[in-house]
């Protein structure tokens, strides 16, 4: 599939605010609302558009220990620890990564005894080698639109 400048812009707008309407985003680029919605439901359909979310604020629902987990796993592991990893609810997102350490996962806990509770329960039994934890301070930017060159 291509993308063309006018799909750019559709995706744009929609990560800045997923709930707008077809009606909007035409009113916003000077096109169809059918033209608009076709685009998109292309989009969806060839998996450019993986899907709709909300954005939480993490603190204001009791998430107020965050963390960035980097493991090294054996490359012969890999794919099953990844598998677990997406099965506990606390994990949520995960990245192959490059360097000293091989995978990259965020956690989102109540409090720093829920985190090490995780951590123990969960984490630890995945035979990792390599674990480096980093309490996240405050979290800048966690989500954004990405310009699409």
């Amino acid at each position: 599939m291509r993308i063309d400048d006018i799909n750019k812009k559709i995706l744009y707008l929609l990560q800045k605010d997923a709930r707008m309407t077809y009606k909007d985003i035409a009113r916003a680029l000077n096109r169809s609302e059918s033209t608009i919605r076709d685009r998109i439901s292309i989009m969806e359909d060839e998996g450019v558009i993986k899907g709709y979310s909300a954005v939480i604020n993490k603190e204001k629902v009791g998430l107020n220990c965050n963390a960035q987990a980097f493991a090294k796993i054996d490359p012969k592991n890999l794919d099953a620890s990844i598998k677990e990893l997406q099965k506990i609810e606390s994990v949520y997102q995960i990245n192959q990564i490059s360097g000293g350490h091989n995978l990259e996962f965020s956690i989102a806990a109540t409090d720093y005894d829920h985190l090490r509770s995780i951590l123990k329960e969960h984490v630890s039994p995945l035979g990792i080698n390599d674990l480096t934890i980093n309490i996240i301070m405050n979290s800048v930017k966690e989500e954004g639109p990405i310009q699409i060159p």
